[in-house]
């Protein structure tokens, strides 16, 4: 099974913001298209069942900096198992807007998010090697300054493209996302330009 982890901060008032384009792609793939996703009352989740296998999106359900703490009561609760494969959708303040990396695994980056859920990883039998992360970049082109000074900024309209353009990749490879021997081929499908 296949579980899309958007991160974001779960107020109104950020819900339009770069820190929370990882829940703003989530929330547009639940949205519609070819495939009906079943929103699932517990947890800010969704799920499709397809003929191939099952994807889970959710929503982080506490603030970004305790994300591994819903991950954790989501897994949990669902009876995922340490097979499961988990993408999460992040922002990162060291990348351009207009730019994105999926990776396998890594650092944290200093990201607290991702730290938080890979600190939460083992004790819900997570494997590392089942981890990957789309690295959304949001930092304004001309913006040399701390991260603090963009992150809770409103989406910009190459923020906005990216989220579209990055719905489609997703939803194009959606069926791959399970099968790590695609793993290469996933990266070409989202990391082209």
């Amino acid at each position: 099974m296949l579980i899309i982890y958007g991160l974001g901060n779960p107020d109104f008032k950020y819900a339009k913001t770069k820190h929370n384009i990882g829940q703003l792609i989530v929330e547009k793939l639940s949205a519609g298209g070819d495939e009906v996703w079943k929103k699932q009352t517990k947890f800010k989740s969704f799920k499709l069942h397809s003929e191939r296998n099952q994807v889970n999106l959710i929503l982080t359900s506490d603030y970004m900096n305790t994300s591994g703490n819903g991950l954790q009561a989501y897994w949990q609760y669902f009876k995922h198992s340490g097979e499961d494969m988990l993408l999460i959708l992040q922002d990162d303040s060291d990348q351009i807007e207009g730019t994105w990396k999926l990776v396998k695994g890594g650092g944290s980056g200093g990201h607290k998010g991702i730290g938080d859920v890979y600190k939460v990883a083992p004790g819900i039998d997570l494997k590392s090697e089942n981890i990957m992360r789309l690295k959304i970049g949001i930092r304004p082109v001309m913006n040399k300054q701390k991260s603090q000074t963009f992150v809770l900024s409103p989406t910009s309209q190459v923020d906005d493209e990216t989220i579209n353009t990055l719905t489609e990749r997703l939803k194009e490879g959606l069926h791959d996302f399970e099968l790590p021997e695609r793993f290469d081929k996933l990266q070409t499908l989202i990391n082209s330009k």
